[in-house]
């Protein structure tokens, strides 16, 4: 709702601490039971129902991320506190092009991610994947799609040379379905109907009952029907063929937390590390891999580590680090002093007011609409 009105002039940033570590935090309160603790992460990332506050959704689309690394996350820890002012330091020179910066290769490896990302034509959503070694270089970029004859994705296409592959991808096909969900519709009437011979529900009830059941958390977050290639199994493969070994001990960097499909995967790899920006806590990686992964930063276990991305968000990866004016008439670094800086969106404020009541009569109505529901 924000960004709608203020647009680019408004910066949003996102700060994470491990589940683990929250969970130690809040139980520290002591009026908070373990069910309370779990009912208010819920509550706050708002997976379970519509109306929660839906940090999954939005944490996603910040502008700056902000990692507090476990035990780093405890209230009033001094390393912690000096470790977030001096990432809000860089964040703000960044803004006011206050100072030259440079991305980190963390920040170029998942612009590269994103961007790979935009290649993908799979229906249900677009991932991307970046595969650098143990120094930062980068091996390989990957996403989510259809695995052609003679290996790749389909897609392959140059307005150049003139080289069209023929497209077999979901939304090319006569039906158009996304595979995935057409495999998890035909699941679920054949539980229905089992239930409708031995009569336990009414034949006038069998589509209700089948939409309670698509929409019911663990058969709708099933993956294992698609017909695409994750964008990480694509990543290492092209890392593999390119460059081998250089893959052990590896990074990869991934738009979205990685499937227990995929974590395996990276685990067999031999990838040391796992970048993410988009949570994706219906993901069963550490449940099945706990052995072999672990999202604490500072465990010194031999296993892979599934980190949140920290700095700036891909999105504002262009736009943050263009140089813009840095020296003088006589060739000399010049850069704007605290008091003169400007953001690099500055624009009127005039129309601000206007949209502020455009939105607002808008929220108002849905408002309106969602109490007639009830």
């Amino acid at each position: 709702m924000l960004k709608s009105i203020y647009g680019k002039m408004i910066f949003s940033i996102g700060v994470f601490s491990p589940l683990e570590a929250r969970r130690e935090n809040l139980s520290k309160i002591n009026s908070l039971s373990v069910e309370d603790i779990a009912e208010l992460i819920n509550t706050d990332s708002g997976e379970e129902f519509d109306h929660g506050q839906s940090v999954r959704d939005t944490f996603p689309k910040c502008d700056y991320f902000l990692r507090v690394d476990s035990g780093l996350a405890e209230p009033g820890n001094a390393e912690a506190k000096g470790q977030i002012l001096s990432k809000l330091e860089r964040f703000f020179k960044l803004i006011f092009r206050s100072s030259v910066i440079s991305p980190t290769e963390e920040e170029n490896a998942m612009y590269a991610a994103t961007s790979a990302a935009r290649n993908s034509a799979c229906l249900s959503r677009q991932v991307g994947a970046a595969v650098t070694s143990s120094s930062g270089e980068l091996l390989s970029t990957g996403w989510n799609d259809v695995p052609r004859n003679g290996g790749g994705l389909y897609g392959k296409q140059s307005i150049r040379l003139k080289v069209i592959d023929p497209d077999h991808r979901c939304y090319a096909l006569q039906n158009r379905n996304c595979s995935n969900d057409a495999e998890k519709r035909i699941l679920a009437e054949v539980v229905i109907d089992s239930l409708l011979q031995e009569k336990i529900i009414p034949v006038k009830k069998r589509e209700a009952a089948i939409q309670t059941i698509i929409k019911n958390s663990r058969l709708k977050d099933l993956i294992e029907f698609s017909r695409a290639v994750h964008a990480e199994m694509h990543a290492i493969l092209g890392a593999s063929r390119v460059a081998g070994e250089r893959i052990l001990g590896g990074k990869i960097f991934v738009t979205t937390y990685p499937c227990h499909s995929c974590a395996r995967h990276i685990i067999a790899s031999g990838i040391s590390e796992v970048y993410f920006i988009e949570p994706y806590r219906k993901s069963l990686a550490l449940k099945l891999h706990s052995d072999a992964m672990t999202e604490s930063v500072i465990e010194t276990d031999e296993k892979v580590k599934l980190i949140q991305f920290d700095g700036v968000a891909p999105t504002r990866f262009l736009e943050l680090f263009e140089s813009g004016s840095r020296k003088s008439k006589a060739g000399v670094l010049e850069l704007a002093t605290e008091g003169a800086a400007m953001p690099v969106d500055s624009v009127s404020l005039k129309a601000i007011p206007k949209l502020e009541q455009v939105v607002i009569a808008e929220v108002d109505s849905n408002k309106l609409n969602l109490l007639r529901l009830e």
